[in-house]
């Protein structure tokens, strides 16, 4: 892929947060293969979201086991592969609704997703992704 390629996923657009996932949200997998950058932005709407976001990561090869999971699926229906780690430095701590913005340079797993956990409330959640080849 030339330099100047770039990726664009939209993650979820307008979930809204419930009982039945305990208003947490993890996404599916996006496949960004070592994207030398990565943006993602997170927007709650409404409501009083309270948690921590962050991005995980898998260098796991193409398979159905790291593309099953389905969006908004609750954090406990299987991991969608099995070697998530935690992106460092990307988790943020939500308190309000509004926009959070995570930004890594240098990015180099093969797919990542995005990961809230509430602590408690609810809201309307989209989340969108950009990475740089």
């Amino acid at each position: 892929m030339s330099s100047n390629q770039q990726l664009q996923y939209i993650l979820a657009d307008g979930y809204a947060l419930n009982t039945a996932d305990g208003y947490s949200f993890l996404s599916a997998p996006c496949k960004v293969n070592s994207c030398t950058q990565i943006g993602v932005t997170i927007i709650f709407v409404g409501g009083t979201p309270s948690g921590t976001v962050k991005l995980q990561s898998t260098c796991e090869p193409d398979d159905e086991t790291v593309r099953c999971i389905a969006p908004g699926s609750p954090l406990n229906a299987g991991s969608g592969g099995i070697g998530w780690v935690d992106v460092a430095n990307t988790s943020t701590s939500i308190s309000a609704a509004g926009v959070t913005q995570i930004n890594l340079a240098n990015f180099g797993g093969r797919w990542v997703r995005v990961s809230y956990v509430a602590t408690s409330g609810t809201s309307t959640l989209s989340i969108y992704l950009t990475g740089k080849m």
